[in-house]
């Protein structure tokens, strides 16, 4: 995803590969899902997946933040 233009195409190509909890089933129970976010929901993961408790989607987008931040302190010395 991510790429507006192939959209469609990706909804195709991509069919039937969402991480849904059945997925997650499978994996460690202490396996975690991580996501760069934007999600499409039922596309790629499941709302219940991505907002789950093996979820860490808003940890890594808030280091993701920090990171940005500091790069951008960095550029303006």
């Amino acid at each position: 995803m991510g790429d507006e233009a192939e959209k469609q195409q990706r909804l195709k190509d991509f069919k039937g590969y969402t991480v849904d909890k059945k997925l997650m089933s499978q994996a460690k129970i202490d396996a975690v899902f991580m996501h760069c976010l934007p999600a499409y929901y039922d596309y790629e993961v499941t709302k219940d997946v991505a907002h789950g408790h093996n979820s860490v989607i808003f940890d890594e987008a808030e280091n993701r933040m920090w990171a940005q931040i500091a790069i951008m302190v960095t550029l303006c010395k």
